[in-house]
């Protein structure tokens, strides 16, 4: 039992000795940050001196919101003087007709002001918050300006203008890491058992018409009474994997619809194959990888003309990388391609 005893004690002497030589410290090279972006620099600075140190220039002070291509939000990681602030900030403008997305910030609270137009608003505050009948609360507001709204950090919003101009806003957020979530990219991203299950089967990943109708249905009849009322061409756009088409500009359909007016002769008027349209359409694409595009243009014709439903006039392959958003192409329409019935009258229905 001695000689155990003092086996167990000289290991215990041993072993402390080890560890007290293992905690010995050792000097730390100093590294140095240079390699680092400033953002990251201003997140290591030790205080707020230091901080001031790395920003030297006066317009380090300065967010310049015009003529800029970028997503019109200033946050850390492109206004590094943002770092430790707690805050990012957004100028920009709705257009009109138009609606956002269904969205919401997951690390911010953003405050809504507008500054000229006219905002619809609808926000859908976490689960359990309840109306007077139980049901999901919604809150929905009529923006004019001068007038600020607010969004709790993921809470689900959007925003339409119901109106023929533009509507300017200034957002804060309550974060400079500024993030966004698309609720209807993101929720149909999941696997088709996923979304048909949460749907309760009856919906499809395939389905695009009940798709859409993730977008609150009151919003999109708004923009749709916006569009004829202020006689503009409606946007389309098409939900391709991630494919767009926008700025597509279609003549009105009473622009279309003329008669020939050149001296007749062989095949008929002498102005019979003039341009009386030009269509133009750029694609945008929003993946992350590169990928082909074929804009097709169809022609459709009243019942009288006794024509196929739609009649294929034009199309163009389009190749894009990821992000890239296509030059806009231009195709012109002629009166002879719109001919029916009659030789000396063409008519044209979108």
């Amino acid at each position: 039992m001695i000689f155990s005893f003092s086996l167990y004690f000289d290991l215990t002497i041993i072993l402390a000795l080890v560890l007290q030589a293992r905690a010995v410290p050792h000097p730390v090279a100093k590294r140095s940050n240079s390699d680092l972006s400033l953002t990251a620099q201003l997140r290591l600075a030790d205080t707020a001196i230091e901080r001031y140190k790395l920003l030297p220039n006066d317009s380090d002070f300065v967010f310049n919101f015009t003529g800029t291509e970028q997503i019109p939000v200033a946050t850390s990681q492109n206004w590094p003087a943002l770092v430790d602030v707690g805050a990012a900030i957004s100028m920009s403008q709705l257009p009109a007709c138009s609606m956002s997305f269904l969205h919401l910030h997951p690390r911010a609270t953003e405050l809504f002001a507008l500054n000229s137009g006219h905002i619809l608003s609808e926000m859908v505050p976490e689960a359990g918050v309840l109306d007077s009948n139980n049901s999901q609360r919604v809150i929905r507001t009529d923006l004019r300006p001068g007038q600020v709204t607010i969004y709790p950090a993921g809470s689900f919003h959007t925003q339409v203008n119901p109106d023929c101009e533009p509507a300017n806003f200034t957002a804060a957020f309550t974060s400079d890491e500024f993030a966004v979530s698309l609720v209807a990219e993101q929720l149909f991203s999941l696997s088709d058992g996923v979304i048909a299950r949460t749907f309760g089967q009856s919906i499809t990943g395939d389905d695009i018409e009940k798709i859409r109708k993730a977008i609150p249905s009151d919003m999109a009849i708004k923009v749709e009474e916006c569009l004829t009322k202020c006689g503009m061409a409606k946007r389309v756009h098409f939900p391709c994997d991630k494919i767009f088409y926008t700025d597509l500009n279609v003549p009105s359909i009473e622009a279309l619809s003329v008669y020939p007016s050149g001296k007749k002769s062989v095949g008929g008027p002498v102005n019979l194959w003039d341009v009386i349209a030009n269509i133009s359409v750029s694609v945008t694409n929003t993946g992350g990888r590169a990928r082909a595009e074929i804009p097709q243009l169809y022609l459709s014709y009243p019942v009288s003309a006794k024509q196929p439903v739609r009649q294929l006039r034009r199309f163009e392959r389009v190749e894009l990388a990821r992000r890239e958003r296509s030059t806009a192409q231009q195709w012109a329409v002629k009166g002879g391609r719109l001919l029916f019935g009659q030789s000396d009258a063409w008519s044209l229905l979108l």
